[in-house]
């Protein structure tokens, strides 16, 4: 599944909806919630975990202007590809930071952000993300779009509950054992 009618019809189907044979037109419910939901589901699923398939690294520099107060620095959120959240700067899980509009604040001298992306080419998504996602937009086209009964709705939930314990477990296989030991090690040292 690498499309977005693709993915639309998967959650369809399991929320008991006929699927569509293309995103038009507007007046049909399915289409309109497909276009309306789409996006907003999908920048929520992505931000929640730091999946592997999401993660890019970038080199930050910093901005002209320095906050007011609290921290010494600002690095603007990258924009290529677009930030949807940071996960750590500097190879660092100890590093102090926070984010205020589209700014990181710290006091760190260099910036190298690891960073969750927004995904414009859906080919590029693990297949279990997919399934996952596709799960939870289930959920809100079974509320808002298909009108399904309150069990189908109940049972959505304990599908994604499931596959996105699957999910970020698979996701977790795909980091070295050594590096994850290795940063928490070096953590309780410090």
């Amino acid at each position: 599944m690498d499309t977005k009618l693709e993915i639309c019809n998967f959650s369809l189907l399991l929320s008991g909806a006929q699927p569509l044979q293309q995103l038009a037109p507007e007046n049909d419910t399915r289409v309109l919630g497909c276009n309306t939901l789409f996006d907003i589901v999908l920048r929520s699923e992505s931000r929640k975990h730091p999946w592997n398939c999401l993660m890019h690294r970038k080199k930050i520099a910093k901005d002209e202007t320095n906050p007011d107060f609290g921290f010494a620095y600002r690095y603007p959120l990258p924009s290529n590809p677009y930030c949807l959240r940071p996960v750590k700067i500097n190879d660092d899980l100890s590093a102090v930071w926070k984010v205020e509009g589209r700014f990181l604040l710290t006091d760190e001298t260099e910036c190298e952000m690891e960073y969750i992306k927004w995904v414009t080419n859906l080919a590029e998504l693990d297949p279990i993300f997919v399934e996952a996602f596709g799960i939870k937009l289930a959920v809100y086209f079974g509320k808002k779009v298909t009108g399904a009964d309150e069990s189908v709705i109940v049972d959505l939930w304990k599908m994604y509950k499931d596959v996105i314990a699957e999910a970020r477990l698979a996701d977790w296989k795909e980091s070295s054992l050594d590096a994850i030991q290795v940063n928490t090690l070096t953590r309780a040292r410090r």
